[in-house]
């Protein structure tokens, strides 16, 4: 009786000791799945919906109002396309926060690596939607300030943007290079 006992709680104890020692999904350490479509040496944080708004152009430009000596005029112009562009966004951000569930349920389950896959490139190619509206954006607002508000605004929108795509290669765990992020 005491040899199946004792059976019993090896096969119990040592299944538990060994996930514990391989790190797990406890949110720090652990491995990802090879294959995944993700990088095994960078930890993939996909960017939330939050991160995506700190990245519209237009906010920043009526956030540096003084720094651009806008009128009141175009405060009033830029506040109206950041609400328009808002809304045009919406469909898109709400694919980022369902992508996000997605890739973090892939990422750390024993799911399929292809839907991993699909769900990554989905999710970098609705952000270089995103980027495309925003810079489509920002190049139309910028055209209506004057000559040293546009110089002024376009380095701050460029520099808006390089944190942007930066933070991507960084989250999505990509490797540096040119925009899009390889797929």
């Amino acid at each position: 009786m005491k040899p199946l006992r004792l059976s019993l709680a090896l096969l119990v104890v040592i299944p538990a000791l060994l996930s514990a020692q391989r790190g797990g999904g406890g949110g720090s350490g652990g491995t990802r799945r090879p294959g995944s479509g993700f990088s095994d040496s960078a930890e993939v944080r996909p960017l939330s919906r939050d991160d995506v708004n700190d990245a519209n152009p237009l906010n920043l430009l009526v956030d540096k109002r003084k720094d651009l000596k806008l009128t009141d005029a175009q405060l009033a112009a830029l506040k109206d396309a950041s609400a328009k562009l808002k809304d045009r966004i919406l469909p898109s951000l709400k694919t980022i926060d369902s992508l996000n569930s997605v890739m973090r349920l892939l990422s750390t389950s024993l799911a399929d690596q292809d839907a991993a896959r699909s769900a990554r490139s989905t999710f970098l190619q609705t952000l270089k939607s995103i980027r495309d509206t925003y810079a489509a954006s920002a190049q139309d607002a910028v055209t209506q300030l004057d000559p040293d508000q546009q110089k002024t605004a376009n380095e701050v929108v460029q520099r808006q943007r390089d944190q942007f795509d930066k933070r991507v290669r960084e989250r999505m765990g990509v490797i540096p290079g040119g925009w899009p992020p390889p797929l």
